[in-house]
């Protein structure tokens, strides 16, 4: 499956990325190859790219997100193969150790 699709998705205390998702019907979301997030981020959406987007998904645009103050997963992108691009909030690399280990995203 090649992915083709951009999206934006406003994430809210209540919202997940999945559900997100879905109500944006999105059926697969190794389709996405371009995602942009605004709101709540919290650790079961980072959980969910690395796990199901994981190859596809070639730019994350977290720059509008809010990283909820939850216990954070370390290494959030780790095996991440198909980013290429991420923007990520001010705060993110102080709240992640080694966020990209693994992945082929470079400073």
């Amino acid at each position: 499956m090649i992915p083709n699709t951009n999206l934006s998705v406003n994430l809210t205390h209540k919202l997940r990325l999945e559900r997100a998702l879905k109500k944006a019907g999105v059926k697969d979301p190794a389709t996405i190859s371009k995602l942009t997030i605004a709101g709540y981020v919290t650790d079961c959406d980072l959980r969910f790219i690395r796990f199901e987007m994981d190859r596809t998904l070639q730019e994350l645009d977290m720059g509008k997100a809010i990283l909820e103050e939850r216990g954070y997963m370390d290494f959030p992108f780790k095996d991440c193969t198909g980013l290429t691009t991420v923007v990520v909030p001010n705060r993110f690399e102080s709240t992640f150790f080694y966020p990209f280990i693994s992945s082929t995203l470079r400073r």
